[in-house]
């Protein structure tokens, strides 16, 4: 009798739960894609990329520092922040929750787990391949820096005739750029017209003794009899300076995606020498993410 009743009671029981537990989740809309569409790729800001994919009845917004999608949980939030999520579920946007992002081999595992703007709740699937289109990353400091001091008008000494000539319609700008550590790595002494700001002085300068044309650079020298070095120079990989004679210097400038501009300088075909009087050519370098001190 005893045993009959428990049997009752726990059936009972089972049968509320189960009912209560249909209740619950009754309001879940349930969506199950078959096919994705990649959409492009947004820059949101410093580094993050909005990958987006489009299931039909659902988008679903990924923010992360990579092109391509990887695995992880992005939480329903700021998208412009890695690791945070958006959706958009039968044309209402999710309010919170999270997508999980699996892969195996070439297929994407895809489970969203909203809450909808209108109360309810979605859980959105897709199981298949997603193609992403890796694009050009936003440029970015590198921790080097540079000052520029500008000579307006210049005075060109001719040692053969000992006289001078002025070129008063062009500016030097003598540019000095330094390492992380704060360690002076290059200098450029470059000729352009009056009143130039960085962005004005962008474009390709051929190195030339006694520079005084607009785009022309200043050749460095290096005169070990007496000690003396100097003019344009850069740094090579073993961090000795080498004093640029001839060759070709390419300036250009970017702007970040919160407003920095950055400056770059590449030298090609490069004839240099050394403070010890040592000369090589077909030199190179390349300086980049350059910012103003």
């Amino acid at each position: 009798m005893i045993l009959g009743s428990l049997v009752a009671l726990l059936a009972a029981c089972s049968q509320e739960c189960i009912d209560d537990l249909s209740g619950q989740y009754d309001n879940i809309l349930r969506i199950e894609s078959r096919q994705a569409t990649v959409l492009e790729t947004q820059k949101m800001g410093k580094g993050i990329k909005q990958l987006s994919v489009n299931l039909g009845e659902a988008q679903l917004n990924m923010g992360s520092r990579e092109w391509i999608l990887q695995p992880g949980t992005y939480v329903v939030g700021d998208v412009s922040l890695h690791g945070g999520g958006a959706a958009t579920v039968t044309g209402k946007s999710a309010t919170s929750g999270s997508i999980d992002v699996n892969v195996l081999g070439d297929q994407y595992y895809l489970k969203a787990f909203v809450a909808l703007s209108d109360g309810q709740e979605a859980i959105v699937n897709y199981v298949g391949p997603l193609d992403f289109v890796v694009g050009v990353d936003d440029p970015e400091p590198t921790g080097y820096t540079y000052q520029m001091d500008t000579q307006v008008g210049i005075s060109v000494f001719d040692w053969s005739t000992f006289t001078n000539t002025d070129y008063p319609d062009v500016s030097k700008y003598t540019i000095s750029i330094f390492s992380p550590a704060g360690a002076k790595v290059a200098e450029m002494g470059i000729v352009n017209r009056h009143d130039c700001t960085m962005t004005h002085l962008a474009g390709t300068y051929t190195v030339a003794s006694s520079a005084h044309d607009v785009l022309t650079v200043d050749a460095g020298y290096s005169m070990p009899e007496y000690g003396m070095a100097g003019g344009t120079f850069f740094t090579d990989d073993s961090g000795m300076a080498r004093y640029v004679e001839s060759g070709v210097i390419v300036v250009e400038t970017v702007t970040t995606s919160d407003g920095t501009e950055l400056v770059s300088f590449t030298g090609s075909g490069i004839t240099a020498i050394d403070a010890a009087g040592t000369e090589t050519t077909d030199n190179a370098f390349k300086i980049t993410g350059i910012v103003k001190q």
